[in-house]
């Protein structure tokens, strides 16, 4: 990976979010607080979550080594919807969103903004993360399409 692909999709996301950055209505922030918090509070192995022990975990497991993002929205956003009713989310409340590779910042925007833009996240070839306030729910969306969600394990 190179720092200007880096670069070229951060400045993707933020031209694509140009308007609820300028109004404050979303933030670009520091990527690292937020994983050092969710690596605290959920189980690691070895760099990698052990789904099997998050508290209320659901998992979609379709994974696939070509990736139509038109046909499999319809799919993640159903999953994602139960990460929301899960989570007790509503429209208005804030989640970040934030890439395991191709992207070094996170974005914090209320969830509606999130769902308007999701193609945007999910087209970018890497893993995508949505964290609630707080960390106490993660949603992961793996770049071979399968999901995961789940409560955190540690307060």
């Amino acid at each position: 990976m190179s720092t200007d692909q880096t670069g070229d999709y951060d400045d993707e996301l933020r031209a694509a979010l140009a308007e609820e950055l300028r109004s404050g209505v979303a933030a670009e922030v520091d990527e690292e607080p937020i994983i050092a918090n969710i690596n605290r509070r959920f189980p690691l192995a070895r760099g990698h979550f052990e789904w099997h022990k998050v508290p209320e975990v659901q998992a979609s497991l379709e994974p696939s080594e070509a990736i139509d993002l038109e046909q499999d929205l319809p799919r993640i956003r159903a999953f994602l919807q139960e990460f929301i009713a899960a989570a007790g989310l509503s429209s208005s409340d804030h989640v970040t969103v934030f890439g395991d590779a191709l992207t070094s910042r996170a974005f914090i925007l209320p969830l509606d903004g999130l769902l308007h833009h999701l193609p945007l996240f999910l087209g970018i070839p890497q893993g995508v993360f949505i964290v609630t306030e707080g960390a106490g729910w993660l949603f992961m969306y793996t770049f071979s399409a399968a999901m995961y969600f789940g409560r955190a394990l540690r307060d």
